[in-house]
């Protein structure tokens, strides 16, 4: 579920950001200028040259950051770890885990 969130959701914002890298790249135009030039180069398509490899990328880090830390607690609960050996409760456990995370699979 949360891969297929994420490439709906990017499929519809990709497109924004490809006008915002034009308009970084191309100082002295406006926005207007940018996108018909863009457009004009690439044609519509172009708005979303890339836009697969950003869905690949982003759906498998989200999958993993919701995965990963409720797999640890899952884990932690079952051996009865996190409350013995760490006095720690699973949201605790969650929560420590999610920073470890996202760094890890976002670099």
């Amino acid at each position: 579920v949360s891969f297929s969130a994420t490439a709906a959701a990017e499929s519809l914002v990709y497109p924004f950001d490809t006008v915002k890298t034009w308009l970084q790249t191309q100082k002295s135009a406006g926005l207007f200028k940018s996108v018909a030039r863009g457009i004009g180069q690439g044609g519509v398509t172009g708005l979303y040259e890339g836009v697969s490899l950003a869905i690949i990328r982003l759906g498998l880090s989200t999958t993993a950051l919701m995965t990963i830390p409720q797999m640890l607690s899952n884990w932690l609960q079952t051996t009865g770890r996190a409350e013995q050996d760490l006095g720690l409760s699973n949201l605790q456990v969650i929560a420590l885990t999610t920073p470890v995370v996202t760094f890890t699979v976002n670099g």
